[in-house]
């Protein structure tokens, strides 16, 4: 699942290797990444960025590699915020 990030990032001149994806392939059998990809990207960029210089670089990886694959955070957030809205206006909340 993330051999693909870590040769797109090799590519950029991040340096990644054995090490850090033995790293990540142990965080993700503890679930540390909760099982979603928000937690995916923020587990795998603590583990393989050693230097904010490769920020950049990790981005564009990440977005090349998982095109399409998008998250369920900010639909949840604006699902929420719906309901809440809602709610509001049914108590008689003003804004």
């Amino acid at each position: 699942m993330y051999l693909g990030l870590l040769y797109r990032l090799r590519d950029l001149g991040v340096p990644v290797g054995v090490t850090e994806a033995v790293a990540l392939a142990d965080a993700l059998e503890h679930g540390l990444h909760g099982s979603s990809l928000d937690g995916f990207y923020f587990t795998a960029r603590a583990i393989l960025i050693h230097h904010e210089g490769h920020l950049d670089a990790y981005d564009r990886a990440f977005a090349a590699e998982f095109a399409g694959i998008e998250s369920t955070l900010p639909a949840l957030t604006d699902d929420l915020r719906d309901w809440l809205d809602q709610t509001r206006l049914e108590a008689g909340i003003p804004e």
